[in-house]
């Protein structure tokens, strides 16, 4: 994965490595290493669909976790709000257990 910026490097506010973890691992959830029920194609669609951001995650390198990681930790805390309100939509805490791996649930 690209190594990303320091958090000295970024706002305040901005969502932490950690924080960002704990939505992909006990949120979203990974399935052999790649993000919940993600495709390519889906992940690429998520930003314009469901949080009405211009992303472009081809234009990062790794698995769609690792891609979704760098993107939510690159952006400003208002778009960070806006994936996570993405997320909520279009995984319901109702349909979680399809998208986590129950050996990485706690």
């Amino acid at each position: 994965m690209t190594s990303l910026p320091s958090r000295a490097d970024r706002e305040p506010r901005a969502l932490t490595r950690g924080e960002i973890q704990r939505i992909v691992n006990r949120y979203i959830g990974v399935q052999g290493g790649y993000l919940g029920d993600f495709s390519y194609a889906s992940h690429a669609a998520f930003y314009s669909e469901y949080c009405d951001l211009e992303v472009d995650p081809y234009q990062y390198k790794g698995t769609t976790r690792e891609r979704f990681i760098q993107i939510l930790f690159l952006q400003p805390p208002p778009h960070q709000a806006r994936i996570i309100r993405g997320l909520i939509d279009r995984c319901p805490c109702g349909r979680r257990a399809r998208h986590t791996n129950p050996r990485t649930t706690r």
